[in-house]
């Protein structure tokens, strides 16, 4: 009988490794959500110190989430290696095959990480969104004041055309 238990006490133990590793990447998404919320407002207050900053502090998060997430992967195998019926990649619905009576934290755990991926993509779609818009409106701002320099340093030819020959560039060039 003790042969039989030992499996299920390995198992449980593991499980709640699972469970802090949810928990963990759980946390951190919520950390990392706030830190695009402040990159957001940093974009469109034109702070480039936040936003270096705060890219800085998203790169920390990204790193301990993305460490959570393979120690998740490795808490996985480690549990369904075993179990013949779970095959790799691993996934959390096959940790049913091997604790049928943990189904519902099973399910808590992969709807809880299934919203959290969404709303990471949705916010990282919208910070992204947003920078490309500040990207364009800042080249086409920087445009638009080298255009009005240029037209009011038009520099002409003897036949009064106009030239490529900026003010103070006719070195080594006829003028």
């Amino acid at each position: 009988m003790e042969t039989d238990m030992t499996p299920k006490i390995k198992t449980r133990t593991t499980l709640q490794e699972v469970s802090r590793s949810v928990e963990g990447l759980n946390s951190l998404s919520k950390k990392i959500l706030k830190n695009m919320d402040a990159q957001i407002r940093a974009v469109i207050q034109s702070d480039s110190e936040q936003v270096e900053q705060l890219s800085e502090e998203h790169i920390d998060l990204m790193t301990r989430f993305n460490n959570f997430e393979k120690s998740l992967k490795v808490e996985l195998e480690s549990i369904l290696q075993t179990n013949d019926r779970a095959v790799p990649p691993y996934r959390l619905e096959h940790l049913k095959l091997v604790e049928p009576d943990e189904e519902e934290t099973i399910d808590r755990w992969k709807n809880r990480l299934s919203q959290m991926v969404e709303a990471l993509q949705k916010k990282q779609n919208h910070l992204t969104s947003l920078l490309k818009f500040a990207l364009s409106e800042n080249s086409r701002f920087m445009k638009s004041i080298y255009s009005l320099r240029n037209e009011k340093e038009l520099n002409y030819a003897r036949n009064g055309d106009t030239t490529g020959v900026s003010n103070g560039v006719a070195v080594n060039q006829e003028v």
